[in-house]
């Protein structure tokens, strides 16, 4: 699945965070960052595990993006 950040402002900001608890029944657990504009992720772009957790800045307006991949295996 994906997450999408965005800031429609009115100010800038500096040391976002983003939190996820991923199911336990998902496993095998991954997640990549990409950014676009003048957004950028400052810890964790990608990692492993059930519990994504990453620190962000973004400007404020359009074009200012960060999309979280996390990708994984659903257990049957």
């Amino acid at each position: 699945y994906t997450m999408v950040i965005s800031n429609a402002g009115p100010a800038n900001v500096t040391g976002g965070t983003i939190t996820d608890t991923i199911p336990s029944d998902i496993t095998n657990v991954a997640w990549t960052s990409s950014t676009s504009g003048t957004a950028s992720v400052t810890t964790n772009p990608t990692g492993s595990g059930n519990s994504l957790s990453a620190t962000y800045n973004i400007n404020a307006g359009a074009g200012n993006n960060i999309t979280f991949t996390v990708t994984g295996t659903v257990l049957a």
